[in-house]
């Protein structure tokens, strides 16, 4: 199955998981989908592009399809970023 994404898509998925409500301020992606958003895990990237980000992007939606990369990936972020702050 191949999805095709433009960017209004891309944007509006981007900008509501960004607007997630929720009295935590640093929390993970929310797995709820809405109308209008593509699972990530089914978004398709060029193989034949010169560009850099498409392998870039292909790393990041592998790691976060998988649970164990996906927790192991947030926990190391979590400890850096948040070290020595209040979890707020």
């Amino acid at each position: 199955m191949c999805v095709s994404v433009d960017s209004t898509a891309f944007q509006y998925n981007f900008c509501s998981l960004l607007a997630a409500k929720s009295s935590i301020m640093r929390q993970r992606f929310e797995q709820q989908m809405s109308l209008r958003t593509v699972a990530i895990s089914e978004v398709k990237f060029p193989l034949k592009s010169r560009d850099e980000l498409p392998p870039v992007l292909m790393a990041l939606q592998y790691i976060f399809v998988t649970p164990e990369l996906n927790k192991k990936v947030f926990e190391l972020l979590e400890k850096k970023i948040g070290s020595g702050k209040k979890k707020t």
